[in-house]
């Protein structure tokens, strides 16, 4: 199990948007070979997956509201965000920050 899984407290709904989202982005680009050969590693590496895949669902990008379970820090409340560089629009960085005042105070727990 990966450590999403694990810290995620509602992995089942984030991993089914965020498969539909990467399915929306493989039907725009149909001729680039890396969607297949990771279409093809999840389905040997991710029970899970091919159940999700079957769906067919297709979504575009949101900001998202994500809840953490962490060992150290805690109940912790991100909200993701994507951004769009202005020089490079394909490269898109996801950044998370805290939803509330008290998942900001339970960060620099991380930092050990």
């Amino acid at each position: 199990m990966g450590p999403a899984r694990e810290l995620l407290t509602d992995w089942e709904q984030q991993a089914a948007l965020v498969l539909a989202q990467f399915r929306m982005a493989a039907d725009e680009h149909p001729a680039d070979p890396g969607f297949r050969e990771i279409t093809g590693e999840l389905r040997s590496a991710a029970p899970d997956f091919a159940r999700h895949w079957e769906r067919h669902e297709v979504a575009g990008y949101r900001p998202v509201l994500k809840q953490f379970q962490h060992p150290v820090a805690g109940p912790l409340s991100l909200r993701q965000s994507k951004l769009i560089t202005a020089d490079e629009p394909r490269i898109r960085p996801v950044t998370r920050l805290p939803a509330d005042p008290a998942s900001a105070g339970r960060l620099p727990l991380l930092l050990g």
